[in-house]
């Protein structure tokens, strides 16, 4: 299981991500472009300093376009196609190798015309680097067909969340997953908006990602999958304070290493951002112990590991 640190769109979070040692990012294009294509010349320039050692996932952020920061506006077929080829042209021309989500329009413009921008994609971009997305509105007998179809896919958790009762979801996403396996053995599964504890003490899948570290920041409450411990405000910060030379000898190694230098003077906020961020680590490496029986794999081996113990 890979666990991919979302919101790393900004500089700052994904250095604390790499302080943190985890390899795993994901960005939406939305906020990286500023809603305006214009990629990021930060984001250009630390990526090829660090795709040899960590993954990324870059979203559409048509969700947060479409249902956040641009929900003021109404968007047209024709809008939405151009965004969509503006998107995997900005992707291909800054030559990004690493993932990529599909532009989901499955409850703006319907089933029929999500056909069309899933074609875009095939013809304008690395199927196996696709992320192709299931909503409910495809039902199973769509799932079933993306899965023959598509080397990588994708549930949009928040929103089965929204449509099924509490416990009824991990049953259902462990069925989607065993579908999806019997189809194709070889089948990438991504569990997107999803750090709960239930759903990924489950096998079958490949990667995850999530914003919660960010709620563990400002909330104060996180519980660790393998031992259900739960941590409060006080416990994290205390966990943050004891950390706080270890993470500043990890930004200086990764500084010096990759030539990513850390402007933001705000050492209260990247101690604990990088120690939430180290927590969802050490989750995902009991996770991928106790249920995949996997190793999870470091950013970088001269970065010292953060939490190794709680």
């Amino acid at each position: 299981m890979k666990l991919f640190i979302a919101g790393c769109e900004s500089r700052v979070n994904r250095i604390c991500n790499c302080a943190a040692n985890n390899p795993y990012m994901l960005l939406s294009y939305y906020h990286l472009t500023n809603g305006k294509h214009k990629m990021d010349k930060n984001f250009v320039y630390d990526y090829h300093r660090l795709k040899s050692k960590a993954n990324f996932i870059i979203d559409s952020g048509l969700f947060t376009m479409m249902f956040g920061a641009g929900s003021d506006k109404t968007y047209s077929y024709k809008e939405l196609e151009d965004y969509t080829h503006k998107y995997i042209d900005n992707i291909n021309r800054i030559k990004y190798k690493d993932y990529i989500v599909e532009m989901d329009v499955h409850k703006v413009l319907g089933m029929k015309e999500l056909e069309k921008f899933r074609k875009i994609f095939i013809k304008k971009y690395d199927i196996n680097k696709t992320i192709f997305v299931w909503h409910i509105e495809e039902e199973i007998k769509g799932w079933e067909e993306m899965c023959k179809k598509y080397p990588f896919v994708a549930i949009s958790v928040p929103e089965l969340r929204i449509v099924l009762k509490q416990k009824y979801l991990k049953d259902f996403i462990n069925k989607l997953i065993r579908m999806a396996l019997e189809i194709n053995p070889n089948i990438k599964i991504h569990l997107l908006g999803c750090t709960s504890n239930d759903l990924l003490e489950q096998g079958g899948y490949y990667s995850a990602d999530s914003t919660s570290w960010m709620s563990a920041l400002r909330y104060g409450e996180f519980t660790i999958p393998h031992n259900k411990l739960k941590l409060n405000s006080n416990l994290i910060r205390m966990i943050a304070n004891n950390n706080e030379d270890k993470v500043t000898s990890n930004i200086k190694v990764f500084e010096n290493k990759y030539d990513i230098i850390n402007t933001d003077k705000n050492t209260e906020r990247i101690n604990l951002s990088t120690t939430c961020i180290a927590l969802f680590r050490y989750m995902a490496e009991n996770v991928n112990k106790n249920y995949f029986n996997k190793k999870y794999p470091v950013f970088d081996e001269d970065i010292e590991l953060l939490i190794e113990r709680v």
